[in-house]
């Protein structure tokens, strides 16, 4: 009531709250981190995502707070439109993806009371428009791009154990190091963004080595909440996953791998 009843929170509310929850949502997160600071909740603020899961020591993003008024975490999408398998075949990419929704992830924004004047801006271009690909404009977050055109003070974090996603399993490799998961062989796993992309990726065992992370995550939710876990029905896409490995493995399934349509043709092609 108190964000939603003047200003820029004002004509948010009547705007979007209604019709476009979402879109409704996304727009009063700059109207109510410049709320927490007008009644002097704290000097800095980082808002995440409610399915960001911290794993390691996070006081570094406050410390980064000092010199920063801004603190915005890249994507780290693919970033080479030419890459090739292990034969030498050129394969589809998402380097033009990351054109769309903006350099930064909106899931993650860190703020001091000085970045005030930009998180006004940034939550009345929101009153603007708020739509998904919107001639170059992306919901909340494509704007996140230009804040660094309205100040100096606009931090990116490098450190890529932070805001480990399904969008950057390329650029942000996942290795296993003794019993410790490292980013790029360097960077130990700050925190994840679990939206249902990643978890869809790690069931199916396209992103295995954040299975722990995802197994910690569920269990601190179902001891937090008292409730069954909400984000996809993983216990059917593992049975799905398993009865799939199982057929691929049966006399009839390699059988029908063999004599494919698409198997032939590689294997026409390859010599």
């Amino acid at each position: 009531e108190n964000v939603c009843s003047v200003g820029t929170g004002n004509e948010i509310f009547y705007k979007y709250s209604h019709e476009y929850k979402d879109k409704f949502r996304w727009s009063m997160k700059p109207a109510y981190l410049c709320f927490l600071f007008e009644i002097g909740a704290a000097d800095k603020i980082i808002f995440i995502d409610w399915d960001i899961i911290f794993f390691n020591n996070y006081s570094f993003l406050f410390d980064n707070l000092d010199d920063n008024d801004i603190l915005l975490t890249p994507h780290w999408g693919d970033m080479s439109p030419f890459r090739i398998d292990n034969k030498g075949r050129k394969v589809n990419t998402d380097f033009r993806y990351q054109f769309s929704p903006g350099i930064y992830n909106a899931g993650f924004v860190g703020a001091n009371k000085k970045g005030k004047n930009i998180l006004e801006w940034w939550a009345k271009v929101c009153l603007y428009s708020c739509k998904e690909n919107d001639n170059g404009l992306h919901d909340d977050q494509a704007y996140l791009s230009l804040f660094h055109l309205q100040s100096d003070k606009v931090g990116i974090l490098y450190n890529k154990g932070c805001h480990v996603a399904e969008w950057n399993k390329i650029e942000c490799k996942r290795t296993m190091k003794g019993n410790e998961v490292l980013i790029n062989e360097k960077y130990p796993i700050v925190f994840v963004h679990f939206t249902n992309m990643c978890i869809h990726s790690i069931v199916t065992g396209k992103d295995p080595l954040l299975e722990a992370h995802l197994e910690d995550y569920i269990q601190l939710y179902k001891e937090q909440n008292k409730l069954a876990f909400p984000c996809l029905a993983i216990e059917k896409i593992r049975a799905r996953v398993a009865l799939k490995h199982k057929f691929e493995k049966s006399f009839i399934g390699r059988l029908k791998y063999k004599i494919r349509i698409r198997t032939r043709i590689l294997r026409f092609v390859e010599g």
